[in-house]
């Protein structure tokens, strides 16, 4: 591993996230979220069931044409990222800075 690869950001589920996968949606309850349910599909369901371990962008945007034969714009993968970890639904390791 270089410098380079220990600042890269990479994602995994938040510890103490309540989560259900139903097969087609995965409902997702943060820790202090007074009851509120993110209920996620498509895409955003595939993302987190691969969030179970840790993953930079790049190997992200990697796993969806490997496992779901589709490249998503890394932009967009990075939209969907920021929008749980906003949420408290997923920590990051590696960052700049940390």
């Amino acid at each position: 591993m270089t410098a380079t690869d220990t600042r890269t950001p990479r994602y995994q589920r938040s510890d103490g996230v309540l989560w259900r996968d139903t097969g087609q949606y995965v409902l997702v309850l943060a820790p202090g979220d007074d009851g509120a349910v993110t209920l996620l599909g498509g895409g955003s369901a595939a993302l987190w069931r691969l969030l179970g371990r840790r993953h930079s962008l790049p190997e992200i945007v990697a796993a969806f044409v490997d496992h779901q034969g589709t490249r998503p714009a890394e932009h967009e993968i990075a939209d969907a990222v920021a929008d749980l970890t906003a949420r408290g639904l997923l920590r990051v390791e590696g960052a700049r800075g940390r």
